[in-house]
C-alpha cells in the first residue's frame, strides 16, 4: 500500500466516466461488472475533499451497504472487439468519502491520506471494500481513478475524477485466499491505498466480511486524530510477508519506529504479541496455532484494570474505582500448570481481548509440584508495604483484600513475599532476585520470592 512516485494533475473540468476512459486512450465501452462493493464513510457527515453537500444524506449503518453510498467499481475495458484483448485492463473506480483528502506528502515522494475533520479515539472512520482478484492475465497491472463525493456532480450523476493512474502491485497486497487453478489472488485497494504505513499507526482495520470476489473492513480510530493529521496504519497487521514490497529503511518517524517493514513474521516476539489483537484474523490464528505457544484467557473484574508504563515494558493492575480498607477488590481462580508434563516455549495471556506475552518466572507462582497461573492478577506490582492481601479459601480460589485505601487510578500492590497458600499449607518457591524500588521506608532492597 505504499504510494506510487507520479501524479496525475486534477483535471480543470468536472468529468464523467467516459471522459475518464477516453482520457486513457480507452473506448469507453465496458464488458463485464466483475465486482460492486460499497465504501462507506462514517455516518457523522464533516467536510471532504470537496465542500459539503448543500443536503447532507442520512446516517448510514456500519454494517450497511446500499447503492446509495459511493461505490468501490471493477470493471474490464478495451479498445478492441473481444470482451479481454491485447489492450484490454482492469480498472479500479474509487470515491473519497467526506472527512478525508489524498495530498501530496511533503515528507517524501508520493501521496498521503490526511482526515478534514477531528476523529476520537475509537471512532469509526468509514467502511470500505478491497477486491479480490487475479491480476495475471493482465500483467498484474490495473488502472485506479480516483474521484471526490461532489455534491453538484452528484447531482449531475457525475463523479469529479481527482487522479488516475496505472499500478502494479504497488497498492495491492497478497490475499489470504487462493483463486481458481491454485493462482494467488491479489487484495486491490480503492482511495485508501494512499494510506502509508506507521510503526505507530493512528488506524487499524477489523475485517467485517470476505466473500470470493470482495473483503469488507472498518477503518477505526486507535487514538485522537486531528483535522490535518497523516491517517496510517500499520502494514504488519495485515501482510504476512510482504510479497516482494519490504521496506527495508522504514521512514515513519514514529517514536516506536522498528526500522524496517518487512511484514509480521520478521517482527520480534515481542513485537507480535503487542499488536495481535489488531492482526487480521489469518494472521492471528496462524500465530497462534504455533507449536510450543500456549494461551490462557482472563478476564478483567469490574473495578479493576491494566495499564502500560510508556517504555512498553511493565504492565500494572489499577484501581479504576475507589476502595476502601476491607474492601473486597476481586475474587480469582487459579489454573495448575503440573510440572511433570510438557512445558510451552511461550505463554500468552489474553485479557478481554489484548494479548499480553508472560515470563515463566515472574508471571506464574511456583509451587512444589506445580505452577499457578493466576490471570489478569499476574500484572499486580510488588511492594514492600502494599494496599491488598490475598487470602486462599482452597486449593484453587483466592479473594484479594484492600489493606489501604485505594483511590481511582491506584496502582494495587501486593507483597511477594506473602504468596504462601496458608488454606492448605502451601509455600511459593523462590524463582527470582530482584532490587525493590517500592520506595517505601520499610523497603527490603533485594528480594529473593
Amino acid at each position: 500500500m505504499s504510494p506510487p512516485s507520479t501524479t496525475v494533475a486534477t483535471p480543470p473540468r468536472p468529468m464523467s466516466e467516459d471522459d475518464g476512459l477516453r482520457a486513457a486512450g480507452r473506448s469507453p465501452k465496458r464488458y463485464a461488472l466483475k465486482v460492486r462493493v460499497c465504501n462507506e464513510s462514517t455516518p457523522r457527515g464533516g467536510v471532504g475533499v470537496d465542500p459539503a453537500p448543500k443536503k447532507a444524506p442520512p446516517p448510514a449503518s456500519a454494517a450497511t451497504a446500499t447503492s446509495a453510498l459511493p461505490m468501490l467499481e471493477v470493471e474490464v475495458a478495451g479498445s478492441d472487439d473481444g470482451p479481454v484483448g491485447r489492450e484490454a485492463a482492469v480498472i479500479i473506480h474509487s470515491t473519497v468519502p467526506r472527512g478525508f483528502a489524498i495530498v501530496d506528502n511533503e515528507a517524501l515522494e508520493g501521496k498521503k491520506i490526511i482526515a478534514t475533520r477531528d476523529y476520537a479515539r475509537g471512532d469509526l472512520l468509514y467502511v470500505a471494500s478491497c477486491a479480490l482478484l487475479d491480476l495475471s492475465p493482465y500483467g498484474q497491472r490495473y488502472e485506479l481513478k480516483i474521484y471526490s463525493e461532489d455534491a453538484e456532480n452528484q447531482e449531475a450523476g457525475r463523479r469529479r475524477l481527482l487522479d488516475a493512474r496505472v499500478n502494479t502491485d504497488t497498492h495491492s497486497g497478497q490475499a489470504p485466499v487462493a483463486g481458481d487453478g491454485g493462482t494467488r489472488l491479489r487484495q486491490v485497494y480503492g482511495w485508501d491505498s494512499f494510506m502509508n504505513h506507521s510503526c505507530d499507526a493512528n488506524a487499524h482495520f477489523p475485517p467485517l466480511r470476505r466473500t470470493r470476489t470482495e473483503s469488507h473492513y472498518r477503518a477505526v480510530a486507535i487514538r485522537d486524530i486531528a483535522a490535518g493529521e497523516e491517517v496510517t496504519c500499520d502494514y504488519a497487521l495485515f501482510d504476512c510477508s510482504c510479497d516482494g514490497q519490504e521496506i527495508e529503511i522504514c521512514a515513519c518517524g514514529a517514536g516506536k519506529c522498528r526500522g524496517k517493514m518487512l511484514g509480521f513474521q520478521a517482527l520480534s516476539l515481542r513485537e507480535k504479541v503487542d499488536i495481535l489483537h489488531l492482526c487480521d484474523p489469518e494472521i492471528r490464528e496462524k500465530f497462534l496455532a504455533t507449536e510450543g505457544i500456549k494461551v490462557f484467557r482472563s478476564r478483567l473484574p469490574d473495578g479493576i484494570g491494566i495499564v502500560t508504563s510508556e517504555d512498553g515494558q511493565e504492565k500494572y493492575l489499577v484501581a479504576t474505582r475507589g476502595f476502601e480498607v476491607g474492601d473486597v477488590i476481586f475474587e480469582n481462580r487459579i489454573e495448575r500448570i503440573m510440572r511433570n508434563c510438557d512445558l510451552a516455549s511461550e505463554y500468552l495471556l489474553m485479557v478481554d481481548d489484548m494479548y499480553h506475552l508472560l515470563g515463566t518466572e515472574e508471571h506464574f507462582i511456583h509451587r512444589t509440584d506445580y505452577v499457578e497461573m493466576i490471570g489478569f492478577d499476574c500484572f499486580m506490582q510488588h511492594s514492600c508495604s502494599p494496599n491488598a492481601h490475598q487470602v486462599y479459601s482452597d486449593e484453587e480460589n483466592y479473594i484479594v483484600y484492600a489493606t489501604k485505601t485505594i483511590p481511582r487510578g491506584g496502582v494495587i500492590t501486593c507483597d511477594y513475599m506473602a504468596l504462601d497458600n496458608q488454606a492448605v499449607g502451601l509455600e511459593s518457591r523462590v524463582t527470582i532476585t530482584f532490587k525493590c524500588t517500592c520506595g517505601e521506608k520499610n523497603c527490603r532492597g533485594i528480594l529473593r520470592c
